[in-house]
């Protein structure tokens, strides 16, 4: 499963275990806190540094993000902006979170002690809960099963595993489905050795090819999961969901929610890289 449902609203695995470290380390700075000298001067400021280090973190994930993809955002500022397409570098989000730690317990030292065992047991916690979900993804092999075309034909997707794979689980009635779309039309132009796949989700054939009329679309590899069975084979319960799979069936890469041009061509790169070996190999 790449996401949890929350009713009407999705999260993605990624981001619940991050806003669960986050809860996690607030909570260590509460406890950890009381053995200072004046616990309530230091659990204030140390849990302002973890808030603080989370807001840093987000804003420069974005920045380099941004920075990184730069060719990809052609000027626009407003796209720069809409973090909506989930567009973050890890590393820079790390780094600089990491510097404003430092630099608080710089202002403050009797948060030291606190913060230092609050990341000890957060790390404890998550980083182990992380590995365990991002390998039993990346070990289970690709589903492949035969489903419908828009012409109504039957397609298996493993006729699709001779070259990289990206497949995009969407719905109309999905705004960020909706938004989506011209991107992943302009992928499956931009990335001819990638195979760009879409698999709509019960709906009749009629309502998405209405759908592509009125938007103006011409996609390729548009496929029709009416039961869902399809779906829930690969994991997914949040739309949109977008799977990046290396040709030997293996998934390299996740993103739940729209993409932008930006964050397609940072996801198509991972998985070009990944894909190299094999094909080297075959």
């Amino acid at each position: 499963m790449h996401s949890i449902s929350l009713g009407p609203l999705g999260l993605s695995i990624d981001y619940a275990l991050i806003w669960g470290a986050l809860l996690l380390a607030w909570a260590g700075c509460y406890v950890f806190s009381r053995r200072a000298h004046n616990p309530k001067a230091c659990y204030q400021f140390a849990s302002n540094a973890v808030f603080g280090a989370f807001g840093v973190g987000f804003f420069f994930a974005r920045l380099g993000f941004v920075v990184e993809q730069w060719s990809s955002f052609d000027g626009d500022v407003l796209a720069m902006l809409d973090i909506r397409d989930g567009g973050f570098s890890v590393g820079s989000g790390l780094l600089s979170a990491a510097l404003f730690i430092v630099y608080s317990i710089h202002r403050h030292s009797q948060i030291r002690s606190a913060l230092l065992w609050s990341g000890v047991a957060t790390s404890v916690v998550m980083l182990p809960l992380y590995a365990s979900v991002s390998l039993s993804l990346r070990s289970a092999s690709m589903p492949v099963p035969t489903v419908d075309a828009l012409t109504s034909s039957p397609v298996s997707l493993a006729d699709f595993k001779d070259k990289p794979l990206v497949i995009n689980f969407w719905a109309t009635w999905c705004p960020p489905c909706r938004r989506e779309m011209p991107a992943l039309a302009r992928a499956q132009q931009s990335y001819p050795d990638i195979h760009v796949v879409l698999i709509n989700q019960s709906e009749p054939p009629a309502q998405v090819k209405a759908f592509l009329a009125e938007q103006g679309l011409e996609l390729n590899n548009m496929l029709m999961d009416i039961t869902g069975n399809v779906s829930r084979e690969f994991g997914v319960v949040v739309l949109p969901t977008t799977l990046f799979y290396a040709p030997n069936g293996e998934l390299v890469y996740r993103h739940v929610g729209g993409v932008s041009d930006a964050s397609l061509a940072k996801a198509i790169r991972i998985l070009q890289a990944e894909s190299t070996p094999q094909s080297n190999v075959e």
